[in-house]
């Protein structure tokens, strides 16, 4: 995966969901190791988020992660 967003990962930000803590750990701890800020949005502002203002009413993996890339375009800088 870090292979896909460049070499230089210091200004990247990771936008996830805060899901099982053994996966968030996994994937939260890789992350910050390699120098990628890792931020979490919360199901409570996601989902409201996904079905109004981007009218994707169906939840499923496809939809939380354009929701989540949007959220943290528009809200998390």
């Amino acid at each position: 995966m870090l292979t896909l967003i460049g070499d230089d990962l210091s200004d990247r930000i990771a936008i996830r969901e805060p899901t099982g803590v053994n996966y968030q750990l996994l994937w939260g701890t890789q992350l910050a190791r390699v120098g990628v800020e890792v931020r979490l949005v919360g199901y409570k502002e996601l989902r409201p988020f996904r079905e109004h203002h981007l009218e994707l009413r169906d939840k499923d993996d496809d939809a939380d992660a354009l929701a989540l890339a949007i959220y943290g375009w528009d809200y998390l800088e």
